[in-house]
């Protein structure tokens, strides 16, 4: 009896340790009612605006006829001057606080422009994100870049590629010269997804100076025109951006052709994650769909799943509930998992109360350490 009793306490250690060692782990802190997290955060999603751009990216925004009453009040006078404060809005320096980092974006939006216009201000916001962050130790400051489709367009027009070159010559001046250490791209720009050819040269150089590429929603989805009711592209058109741009870019090859990219996704990708069923259906029935074009020139098949190249990317968690975090940890492991709060769009209240309920474990490696991975940062003893 004695021997079965250990045996029994055996099993009982083995899957105990399992469990904790599992991704589902994430989930097993039982306190009730849990503290928010209180700890330093890596937040990805912090955005900003040069102020010049204030009045235009106002007027872009409240053009859609889906935003209307006191959600184009909240924009106006909310959130347009929270994102034009020039990184020092008493409300961004409370964020920021005493020990939190902020990546500082900002997502274009420019209206059809010559190829010259776009360089020129794509250049511009980065030599002022430079500036602004210079004197902020813990502000990164990430690049941006003029619209890839809308230069390969006008130089097919002209015969020429001197303008796509010239638009990676701006991501690379911003890395290399004015010191930033990302680049925010847009899940579309001109309703063109990111696996399109005209995109590859900036992943290239993304590749080449390891840097991270972080996917944030266009300011205007691609289905924003088709849903004018009750700003539904705000609750459900970011996020079908963000999974069918980065399903895109990994069908275009993206992630074999520079598979060590570092690739983080914002908003958990859209929740691509729950379609995992569907898309290796869909692939078993159409084989020859998920084809690419290698850095030799040659037309091949994807040689994994598509749930491998989910695995390779980074999520932000921001708005993510626990089941979220639950989901997409078993899925691609905690150490992919990074917070965001999509300032000043919302603040960290929300993502504070839900790693609040993650394992105690887990909670400053999804907070903090596994952004300072990946920023080159000195971790948190944890």
């Amino acid at each position: 009896m004695s021997s079965l009793f250990n045996k029994m306490n055996s099993i009982l250690l083995i899957t105990i340790m399992l469990m904790s060692s599992s991704p589902l782990a994430l989930a097993l802190d039982t306190r009730t009612p849990p503290a928010p997290y209180s700890g330093p955060i890596i937040d990805f999603q912090t955005h900003a605006l040069k102020p010049n751009y204030a009045n235009s990216t106002a007027q872009s925004i409240l053009a859609s006829p889906a935003i209307q009453g006191s959600t184009a009040d909240d924009i106006l006078y909310r959130i347009i001057p929270g994102l034009a404060d020039n990184l020092t809005s008493p409300a961004r320096i409370a964020a920021l606080g005493k020990n939190n980092v902020h990546v500082v974006t900002v997502n274009t939006f420019f209206p059809p422009l010559p190829a010259t216009a776009l360089i020129a201000a794509a250049n511009e916001i980065n030599e002022w994100m430079a500036q602004r962050v210079a004197t902020q130790r813990r502000m990164i400051g990430f690049a941006t870049i003029p619209s890839p489709p809308a230069l390969a367009k006008q130089d097919a027009a002209n015969g020429t590629t001197k303008y796509a070159q010239q638009g990676v010559q701006v991501l690379r001046r911003a890395i290399t010269e004015l010191g930033l250490k990302g680049v925010l791209f847009a899940s579309n720009y001109e309703n063109v997804f990111l696996g399109d050819p005209s995109f590859q040269p900036y992943f290239a150089l993304a590749a080449e100076l390891n840097i991270p590429v972080l996917v944030h929603p266009a300011v205007q989805p691609v289905e924003q025109p088709f849903i004018n009711r009750k700003n539904i592209p705000a609750y459900t058109g970011y996020l079908d951006d963000q999974r069918t741009t980065l399903l895109d870019l990994i069908m275009a090859g993206t992630l074999e052709n520079y598979p060590y990219l570092k690739l983080i996704v914002t908003h958990l990708a859209g929740g691509v994650l729950t379609s995992l069923g569907r898309l290796r259906h869909l692939m078993g029935i159409w084989p020859a769909d998920p084809w690419y074009i290698d850095l030799t020139g040659n037309k091949r098949v994807l040689p994994h799943p598509i749930k491998y190249y989910f695995q390779k990317v980074y999520y932000d968690c921001n708005n993510a509930e626990l089941e979220d975090l639950k989901l997409y940890s078993s899925v691609v492991g905690p150490d992919r998992l990074l917070t965001g709060t999509d300032f000043p769009w919302t603040n960290d209240i929300f993502s504070r109360e839900v790693l609040g309920r993650v394992d105690r474990r887990l909670q400053g490696k999804l907070a903090y350490n596994n952004g300072a991975k990946l920023l080159g940062l000195p971790t948190l003893p944890l």
